[in-house]
């Protein structure tokens, strides 16, 4: 067979094949789509790459939003100072005693002395453990004792109770070194541990640190026990305004409270016992007030306005008082709502 003829089959197979290879290529292209819209659909293989992102929406609560709520600001805690000391007596043999008599000076019970840091008018409570025979300690030149007396002169010592725990209360005193002595008769080598706890007073235990106070408010104040202390308030009186101090003595007893007007001088009388005092100030300045007691908590308040009875127990104090530094303030006060149950009221005055 030619060229020629070889060419003419081919061309007439191809006419014949053209559609069925027309069909064929569409065949392939509806599996080749098949094919991707599978794989499209398939999940990820591990190791196949990142999977498809996808978008996520906040969710929403029903819920509304808790509103910032006012927290009550209370007053902090007085300030406090631990002080630890270890007294650490050693082996020391026993005096050479005498027939009849003992010698001078023999260290027949051994004693030693720590010095701790005192602040004017705070509070010491003196632990010691275990409890050792003698304790005493001297503050500001004075020697206390567990039940809260004072020597103002040197002695020996101050036998302690089994409880071996002294209070002192610094009050008037200086800062400065405070002294404790501690005396033991135990024998052979050991120890004493001793801790000084010092709280400071809530208010001011003089007029010198009077807290201030504004009239139309209230303050609470704690005294201490044991000791009859003191806390000092003042507030700034106008001249002819009336105002009316009241005292809510809480958990104390029989405390003792007044105003003063007067250049740091107390008047001796009156005593009004009564729970609360109405003044007149006669000229602007401060005006100052103590309560003094043996413990407990109380309420104090100040308030401008109320009544006022010349009639029932007034007392009016001068400008010039002899001896004393006179300044611009004076008063007239009557003592109101008389009770036996009340607290015991001093009317004092103070200069601004």
């Amino acid at each position: 067979m030619g060229k020629r003829q070889l060419a003419i089959r081919d061309l007439d197979q191809a006419v014949r094949l053209g559609p069925q290879l027309e069909q064929a290529k569409e065949l392939l292209e509806e599996v080749q789509r098949n094919i991707l819209k599978q794989a499209s659909n398939q999940p990820p293989q591990v190791g196949q790459g990142n999977p498809p992102h996808t978008p996520t929406t906040p969710p929403t609560s029903t819920t509304p939003a808790t509103p910032i709520q006012v927290v009550d600001v209370r007053q902090p805690p007085p300030e406090t100072t631990v002080q630890v000391f270890i007294v650490d007596f050693p082996d020391a043999p026993p005096p050479t005693l005498v027939p009849g008599r003992m010698p001078l000076g023999a260290p027949f019970f051994p004693s030693e002395t720590v010095t701790f840091e005192v602040k004017p008018d705070w509070l010491y409570v003196i632990e010691t453990q275990p409890t050792p025979w003698w304790m005493s300690v001297h503050v500001s030149g004075k020697q206390w004792r567990e039940d809260g007396s004072t020597f103002d002169f040197p002695v020996s010592g101050v036998k302690s109770p089994d409880m071996g725990r002294i209070l002192v209360l610094a009050r008037n005193a200086a800062a400065g070194p405070g002294v404790f002595r501690i005396t033991t008769d135990r024998e052979g080598p050991h120890k004493f541990e001793v801790t000084v706890t010092g709280t400071a007073n809530d208010h001011g235990g003089s007029f010198r640190n009077a807290t201030l106070i504004q009239p139309g408010t209230r303050i609470t104040g704690e005294l201490w026990p044991v000791f009859e202390s003191s806390d000092w308030f003042e507030f700034l009186a106008e001249a002819e305004e009336k105002y009316v101090i009241e005292l809510d003595q809480g958990t104390a007893d029989g405390i003792s409270f007044g105003i003063a007007m007067v250049r740091y001088r107390l008047l001796s009388n009156p005593f009004l016992m009564s729970d609360l005092i109405t003044i007149q100030a006669i000229k602007s300045g401060l005006h100052r007030i103590r309560v003094s007691g043996t413990g407990g908590t109380y309420t104090l308040t100040v308030r401008l306005g109320g009544s006022y009875n010349r009639g029932r127990r007034t007392y009016s104090h001068p400008h010039q008082l002899t001896g004393v530094p006179t300044g611009p303030a004076a008063c007239t006060c009557a003592g109101l709502s008389v009770s036996a149950e009340s607290a015991l009221f001093a009317a004092m005055v103070e200069s601004g």
